[in-house]
């Protein structure tokens, strides 16, 4: 994991922030002067809050790009690993199916044998009973 590097500027940006805040949370407008030096003071937070996000926008680019490429480089070979996984679940298909036909033709085979026996052994029988046995 890459360890986070604060620079001077961002902790003064931090500190910074932090102040304003401390502050806003006291304010009480009483009158219009004082409106109008908050609202002047409102757009000056509104700049602060810009330029932090400008900043953080900068210094995210690279990873933001790093990420990119890494994951474009890793799709090719995970495509072609999906690919694979297709191809051998296709044969491992095709084989099972080969041997349910197979299986179904030698139950074929055995049904048959079984009903010429049972076809031998009722003529038998019914010679037997007509010979009197």
């Amino acid at each position: 994991m890459t360890e986070l590097v604060i620079t001077e500027e961002m902790e003064k940006l931090e500190n910074s922030a932090l102040t304003v805040y401390e502050t806003s949370k006291e304010i009480e407008i009483q009158n219009d002067l004082q409106y109008s030096h908050e609202a002047d003071h409102l757009k000056g937070v509104k700049g602060d809050a810009k330029e932090i996000e400008s900043k953080r926008k900068e210094l995210v680019k690279p990873f933001q790009e790093a990420t990119k490429n890494l994951n474009a480089f890793f799709k090719k070979p995970l495509d072609l690993l999906k690919n694979a996984e297709t191809n051998i679940k296709r044969a491992i298909l095709v084989y099972d199916a080969k041997l349910e036909e197979e299986r179904i033709a030698e139950q074929k085979k055995i049904d048959d044998l079984a009903e010429k026996e049972r076809k031998r052994l009722a003529k038998l029988a019914n010679k037997q009973e007509a010979a009197g046995n």
